[in-house]
């Protein structure tokens, strides 16, 4: 079982072959998830303050925040925006 583990138990990083429905990831967890994406600009308060304000949505476990794979996929998404051209933020 070790080596389906990737160091999951002080990082948070996601357990290798489980379903990316399960809750898996704790805040640090998104972050290291968001960097292997490509996108580094994601931080744990930012991640914090997505929860609070019901933007990513979060397993309560044990008293902690959990999140899968598929609601931090589709978080991500939901952030996307179309340019209109010239500065499009």
């Amino acid at each position: 079982m070790t080596e389906l583990m990737q160091d999951a138990g002080q990082t948070g990083s996601k357990v290798v072959g489980t379903d990316p429905a399960l809750p898996t990831m704790n805040r640090q967890g998104v972050v290291d998830f968001c960097r292997a994406m490509g996108i580094p600009a994601i931080t744990e308060r930012f991640v914090r303050w997505q929860t609070i304000d019901g933007l990513l949505p979060t397993y309560r476990v044990a008293n902690r925040n959990l999140y899968s794979e598929n609601d931090v996929r589709s978080w991500l998404e939901s952030m996307r925006r179309e340019g209109t051209g010239g500065d499009a933020a």
